[in-house]
């Protein structure tokens, strides 16, 4: 049968060991030396054997129980790994301005509360799984390797203000599935070198900054990723479309992560960042379908591009339905144009047939020295028109045309684009394309546009499309 392990069995202490033994049931920091990050090379007044540590920490010295506060040491050279896992400990665990020669493991432990505070973590850190009914504070750690956090449920705020995470080319930070219940705060320069990657992960609040976010593409994840608000200032658009492009699917065998841009417009708009949130969703509409596009044929990749195009000009890709008024302002002011030209040109002619045939029009369409054998009258008749004189201005000077409205190329531009008002413009002139062929062809464009761009304003108007 195993027996309890004594403080005997630990041999000659090191004045910082007995320092720590001495004072830890004061409740109060123990500093040793200076207090602050100690150099590898630090003497026995800063050398703590990590055995020893978690010995105390657990409580197993009778002689010396630890402080309901918790184990706090500040300024120690921890050379060996410190080992807690599956541990609990039951208070706090705070190793401040503590260098670790190797990776400490926090696997499945349970603690109140750690503090690695201004801490330097030579190969890491190890704390998947772990559980803390407080938070977790790395702020101004310096750690080179993977600090693991997978898995871990923390109850208060991961702090890693000022931290320095380095992996170069590996994982820097790993988080995946982490749930924080609290704030995540990087902030104040962290620098991460290598993949930050927060694959399925929870937090209530994030608190960021753009200069502490990987630099390099690729290195960070955001798949799953979910919170429900960012109390830091970068909230707009622009650079939080940054953020979520230094992620590269590619390099994971997917070509587009929809979610982390469909979380962050939520995020937005519950905040009250309408504006900001459609223009994540634009992007991502954009970004999607671009990824889309390299699936298909190479063949027809150029009509998906056209459109995507189509949709991204017209409304935004849906997000902005009501930027069809000004699609249809243009449409207006090029057929106002075009018509009015068609006027001048004599290329405008009444729209129905019984004008058409009567002799006040047909008359008119040559000169008062002449006259023509007209089938339809079944004798010579002497025209109208006086020299020089187009068809159009002799007909409206006829008595019988006093009452047929007037042509208005405004109105009529109007008249053809809005399908759902009837300016009684259309039903009464078109334009002759035996006068200028391509006249009539104009108008069929501008008809097609105006029911198109009409219901896509009436849908965003009405609140059929969504506009964020």
């Amino acid at each position: 049968m195993k027996t309890k392990r004594k403080l005997s069995d630990f041999g000659k202490l090191t004045q910082a060991e007995q320092r720590i033994v001495d004072e830890i049931d004061s409740g109060q920091v123990i500093k040793l030396g200076d207090g602050k990050l100690p150099p590898e090379n630090a003497g026995d007044d800063r050398k703590a054997r990590a055995e020893l540590i978690r010995y105390l920490a657990i409580g197993g010295c009778d002689a010396c129980k630890t402080h309901e506060k918790g184990l706090r040491i500040w300024g120690a050279l921890i050379e060996d790994v410190l080992d807690l896992e599956g541990c609990n400990l039951g208070r706090d665990l705070a190793l401040l301005n503590c260098r670790f020669l190797e990776n400490p493991i926090f696997r499945s432990a349970c603690i109140d509360g750690l503090f690695l505070n201004g801490s330097y973590l030579h190969k890491g850190l190890r704390a998947d799984r772990l559980e803390t009914k407080g938070g977790v504070n790395l702020s101004q750690v310096q750690a080179e390797g993977t600090v693991s956090m997978i898995g871990a449920k923390l109850g208060g705020d991961l702090d890693c203000v000022g931290a320095a995470f380095s992996n170069a080319g590996g994982r820097a930070l790993s988080l995946d599935g982490l749930d924080v219940t609290g704030t995540f705060f990087l902030q104040n320069g962290p620098n991460v070198v290598g993949m930050m990657v927060l694959t399925a992960a929870t937090i209530r609040t994030l608190n960021d900054d753009p200069e502490c976010w990987p630099k390099a593409h690729g290195d960070l994840l955001l798949d799953r990723f979910r919170y429900g608000a960012i109390t830091s200032a970068c909230v707009d658009a622009k650079t939080r479309k940054k953020w979520l492009a230094l992620q590269n699917p590619t390099n994971f065998g997917h070509d587009f992560w929809p979610q982390p841009y469909e979380q962050l417009a939520k995020v937005l708009r519950e905040m009250g960042h309408r504006g900001d949130a459609r223009e994540i969703l634009i992007e991502k509409e954009k970004r999607q379908r671009d990824a889309r596009r390299k699936r298909r044929h190479k063949i027809t990749r150029p009509f998906y591009w056209l459109w995507d195009k189509g949709h991204a000009i017209t409304s935004r890709y849906g997000h902005q339905p009501l930027i069809a008024f000004i699609w249809l302002l243009g449409f207006w002011t090029i057929g106002a144009a075009t018509f009015y030209y068609a006027e001048a040109n004599d290329a405008i002619k009444p729209n129905t047939a019984r004008i058409l045939r009567a002799p006040e029009w047909v008359t008119c369409g040559f000169t008062t020295s002449e006259r023509r054998y007209l089938p339809s009258m079944q004798h010579l008749v002497t025209g109208r028109a006086a020299a020089g004189q187009t068809q159009l201005a002799c007909y409206l000077e006829q008595k019988e045309a006093l009452s047929y409205p007037a042509f208005n190329p405004y109105i009529y531009s109007a008249d053809t684009l809005l399908p759902i008002v009837d300016l009684e413009m259309q039903s009464n002139w078109i334009p002759d394309e035996d006068v200028i062929p391509w006249i009539r062809k104009y108008l069929w464009v501008q008809i097609i546009a105006g029911w198109f761009f009409s219901l896509l304003a009436v849908a965003g108007f009405t609140g059929l499309i969504k506009s964020d």
